[in-house]
């Protein structure tokens, strides 16, 4: 046992403080504390600890509204006062820009934050059997400790909060087939539906009796199994949607596509995206990554003509759909791996403008691609900002942008992750 004090927090939540010459990584400890630690794992260059004591509290400790605090590995930063939350990820988040990328913003825009607790409108959850053969539903542990079985998720919104409980006794195996491995949920404005996902060799047959269950009790099940709620003549099943109201949009999604998880503050963050862009009525603009069409088909709306890439085949049917039903007559749709390509389907001709939105790894094989003479306007939309600084670094030293404006957006509060919006723009 050690007593310590903290002297900052990393971006993911863990409290840093030094001892004996070593950094110490300490979870659920805040900027100021002394804190009396057990190290619990050591390592070359640190060592990690578990508080035992806290001899000095910060005035930004707050009780953790939910009961699986510490144990559950998904929160990590329920005992920070909200604010406190989204000034920490911002300041880390700019630092890392400056580390990594060497970068500082020309103009950061105050952070946006809204909604902290009952947000959440998508979500993914495991299945384990535990020793009596009862069913766990829920996130993973801290520690790789398996499933942790959920009693509530306040961060959940009151749609899907209300079938955590349930799922366990729902989900349970029937008929000798084993229990689904897990269970997507996802609200719109119609409501709840859910996909089952089979274990590993399990034939789709063994979600039967459980889709069945959950569907008498009111939880549409989405898949490709008409008894399992897909369409029978083999169509899509598109259950719901939700709303982009400043631009008249209707974006409906499959339960397993990509959709940003905080309703308000994607409102407001594609909101900023169109914005900033500022196309012109004539300009064409490139959206790549773009998924349901969530930046896409708003921008279509102020463009002259967008093309949209995306490279899973399910999500283009999706955004297909979404531009038909929205009578979008600009937006053209090109499936392509963007991962893999050594070419950026789109920019044979003009473009005034590029949106990249990319999963965590970022998009380092698309800037590859991008010729000396890219377009003047590039909007990065990223939730990783380790990628992010690597990706703008290149932005600015090998195509000339600058970056000239930023901002963050407490799209997971609770969670030691953020999603940022950057500006690039050519002189």
């Amino acid at each position: 046992m050690i007593s310590v004090e903290i002297e900052r927090l990393t971006l993911e939540g863990l409290g840093v403080a030094h001892h004996g010459g070593k950094a110490l990584l300490v979870r659920d400890a805040l900027p100021g504390e002394v804190v009396d630690v057990a190290v619990r794992a050591r390592h070359a260059r640190f060592d990690e600890a578990t508080p035992k004591r806290y001899r000095t509290r910060s005035p930004d400790r707050r009780e953790p509204a939910c009961v699986h605090f510490g144990t559950c590995g998904g929160c990590a930063l329920q005992m920070l006062d909200p604010e406190a939350q989204v000034r920490h990820k911002t300041t880390a988040t700019l630092e890392i820009l400056e580390r990594i990328g060497q970068i500082r913003p020309e103009q950061v825009d105050p952070p946006v934050s809204v909604q902290p607790w009952s947000y959440r409108r998508r979500v993914r959850l495991h299945c384990e059997i535990a020793s009596g053969g009862r069913l766990k539903v829920g996130y993973r542990a801290r520690e790789g400790r398996g499933v942790l079985a959920l009693t509530q998720c306040p961060i959940l919104t009151p749609a899907l909060a209300e079938w955590v409980v349930p799922l366990g006794e729902l989900l349970a195996p029937v008929s000798g087939c084993g229990p689904p491995s897990g269970i997507e949920l996802a609200a719109g404005d119609q409501g709840p539906a859910a996909r089952l996902i089979a274990r590993s060799g399990s034939a789709s047959a063994s979600l039967r009796d459980p889709g069945a269950r959950l569907a008498s009790r009111g939880l549409p099940i989405e898949g490709e199994d008409p008894v399992t709620g897909g369409d029978a003549t083999g169509g899509p099943a598109f259950r719901q949607s939700y709303r982009l109201n400043e631009f008249d949009c209707e974006i409906a999604f499959r339960v397993a596509d990509f959709i940003q998880v905080h309703e308000e503050i994607n409102r407001l963050l594609v909101h900023d995206l169109v914005t900033w862009a500022d196309p012109s009525p004539a300009g064409n603009w490139l959206d790549l990554y773009a998924g349901v069409g969530n930046f896409s088909l708003p921008l279509a709306r102020r463009a002259g003509r967008v093309m949209a890439v995306e490279g899973d085949p399910v999500t283009c049917e999706t955004l297909r759909y979404n531009v038909r039903r929205n009578g979008l007559s600009n937006v053209q749709v090109r499936e392509a791996d963007l991962g893999r390509s050594r070419e950026t389907p789109g920019l044979d001709g003009r473009v005034e403008g590029i949106v990249l939105d990319p999963p965590r790894a970022g998009a380092a094989r698309v800037l590859e691609s991008l010729p000396r003479e890219c377009p003047e306007r590039l909007l990065y939309i990223s939730c990783h900002p380790a990628t992010l600084a690597r990706d703008a670094a290149r932005l600015v030293r090998d195509q000339g942008y600058r970056l000239a404006r930023f901002r963050t957006y407490d799209m997971f509060p609770q969670t030691a992750h953020l999603e940022c919006l950057a500006f690039f723009h050519r002189p």
